[in-house]
């Protein structure tokens, strides 16, 4: 089954990339190819990752699960994860889950990519575990 998501690296802003995601984030389609880019990212460099979620049409457990493990990789490579533009649908999801206490939110692109941290040393990795 072919999966109907798509993820890619809309534009980088330093040690910023911008994601977009544009189908299905569930269990049958996409988590994973959310979770291969994002690793990918962290690979090459990539510190802080704001996923513009204008475009996801739909998202399941499976999705919200992919979401919470993709901060955790993030924010133990020293990083953040924000969220750009969420549907109202996934917007509801993060308040009845509580998970806007974890993800900041916001509705322009600018105004997200101005609160990243300045851009500095990589911090140290050696001694957190593996993802």
């Amino acid at each position: 089954m072919q999966s109907k998501v798509r993820v890619w690296t809309r534009r980088q802003v330093e040690d910023i990339a911008v994601l977009n995601v544009h189908g299905d984030l569930s269990f049958s389609q996409g988590s994973a190819e959310l979770g291969l880019k994002i690793t990918e990212l962290l690979e090459n460099g990539v510190r802080h990752i704001l996923l513009d979620a204008q475009h996801l049409e739909h998202i399941d457990s499976s999705g919200i699960g992919q979401l919470i493990k993709s901060f955790t990789s993030v924010t133990r490579r020293g990083g953040e994860m924000k969220l750009l533009h969420p549907n109202q649908t996934l917007q509801q999801i993060l308040i009845v889950t509580k998970l806007t206490r974890l993800f900041e939110i916001f509705d322009n692109e600018e105004t997200a990519l101005e609160s990243f941290p300045e851009p500095g040393p990589p911090p140290d990795t050696e001694n957190t575990e593996p993802l």
